[in-house]
């Protein structure tokens, strides 16, 4: 997608972000601009992506992904032979596997991380036939392809809608065969990759509404065409986007302002004869130490939840 937006314009407008302070456009761009940053500060994405990801095999049944972003759907994997490393003769018989099927993996620690498991139907027999506990992943420097969807959402699903009438855009909902599963605050992805909060489910006629937006619905619809869902952005992350949208937005007729602004950048002082430390969020530290801070401590807090170390290694004993 072009460009991510973890909250709407009309949550904005009920938290008291009136017209007058910041309009329908400039509100769509600081929730995109919000947005931005906290995948920046994250490392993350907080909405489905379709994407291809190269991974680091390790001669492990595991692979995870870089800054351990989660899969939603995989829907392939590859191998790549010319930048897998030769095997050496201190691990024979050879276990690794160049041919892997979907359904030959699973996903475990929060779909994180990618592992073979050993009953894999067509693949065991592209090893020697004596049954092992375990098959891997060959060594080598991102020959590990992943193709699937991609992000960190909250109430996973994976759900499509058929369209029953044309919508216009500008309309404030579609028109639909069924929304079994659907809930306000999912993801709506339509076919040309446009992508939209659903702000509510109606019944009869039955339809998915579009409200949040100013301009309603962003695109066009035609009947018979699939409006896919993966589940919503997290409701802390749509939290933090309000709230470092909002200190975009100063306040009318606010004289506080600007001593608010020059308040929030000191964590530190220091005298000749104390000192102490404002606010002790972890990013705000790392801050400090030369990475960034949103510049609310809050969001700060929440954010670091969402930060994953990854591990120098995962192998096999």
């Amino acid at each position: 997608m072009a460009y991510f937006e973890y909250c709407t314009v009309q949550d904005l407008r009920d938290e008291d972000i009136l017209p007058a302070e910041c309009s329908d456009d400039r509100a769509l761009m600081l929730i995109r601009r919000a947005s931005s940053k906290i995948n920046m500060y994250t490392s993350q994405w907080f909405g489905p992506v379709s994407n291809v990801q190269y991974v680091d095999g390790q001669n492990s049944s595991m692979v995870w992904l870089p800054g351990f972003v989660p899969v939603i759907k995989l829907s392939a994997i590859e191998i790549l032979p010319g930048r897998s490393a030769r095997v050496r003769e201190s691990v024979l018989p050879d276990r690794r596997v160049f041919n892997v099927d979907v359904s030959g993996v699973q996903l475990s620690r929060g779909n994180r991380f990618i592992e073979m498991i050993a009953d894999m139907t067509g693949v065991l027999a592209l090893i020697p036939q004596e049954q092992y506990d375990e098959v891997w992943f060959p060594e080598g420097r991102q020959n590990v392809k992943l193709t699937g969807v991609f992000g960190w959402m909250e109430s996973p699903k994976d759900l499509q809608a058929t369209v029953a009438a044309d919508a216009a855009k500008g309309a404030g909902d579609v028109q639909v065969v069924s929304t079994t599963g659907w809930e306000a605050g999912d993801v709506a992805i339509f076919p040309d990759g446009t992508q939209q909060i659903v702000t509510g489910v109606a019944e009869a006629p039955i339809r998915l509404l579009f409200q949040g937006d100013p301009y309603k619905l962003r695109v066009a619809v035609t009947a018979g065409q699939i409006i896919q869902t993966y589940g919503r952005t997290p409701d802390l992350i749509r939290y933090c986007t309000m709230k470092l949208t909002k200190l975009m937005v100063p306040k009318i007729g606010n004289e506080d302002e600007q001593a608010d602004e020059i308040q929030k950048a000191i964590v530190s002082e220091k005298t000749d004869n104390y000192s102490y430390k404002l606010d002790p969020s972890l990013l705000r530290e790392r801050f400090e130490a030369g990475a960034m801070s949103t510049g609310d401590s809050e969001v700060d807090s929440i954010l670091t939840q969402m930060i994953d170390e990854i591990p120098a290694y995962i192998g096999f004993a």
